[in-house]
């Protein structure tokens, strides 16, 4: 009988302080989380065992962030072009009178 068998096992060290571990993906719930354990060889006995289960954060795809980015941008613009449509629409009001708004609405559904 060893001594991990009553302590159990001891972390690895390096002067003292902490090492890595090994992490090693092991699946993808129902609910896109990814899963993986942490492993590490015992600095008494050196048998690799089990430290920690751990939730890893979801892939980075960079497609994703640059389209998100460019949706934002597009919101960005249709604010921009409704406010000039809005101040246009006000424009041709004064100018034509609101005697006019159904040629005004015309216009505008000509143009679009």
């Amino acid at each position: 009988m060893n001594m991990c068998t009553i302590l159990g096992h001891r972390l690895p060290t390096y002067c003292g302080e902490p090492v890595y571990g090994q992490v090693k993906p092991r699946a993808v719930d129902g609910i896109g989380r990814h899963h993986a354990d942490v492993y590490a060889d015992c600095d008494r006995c050196g048998t690799r065992y089990l430290v920690v289960k751990i939730h890893l954060p979801p892939p980075v795809d960079e497609a994703a962030i640059q389209l998100r980015n460019r949706n934002k941008e597009l919101e960005r613009e249709l604010v921009e072009t409704e406010k000039t449509v809005a101040a246009l629409h006000t424009l041709l009001q004064k100018s034509m009178g609101h005697k006019d708004e159904l040629k005004i609405e015309a216009a505008l559904e000509s143009g679009r």
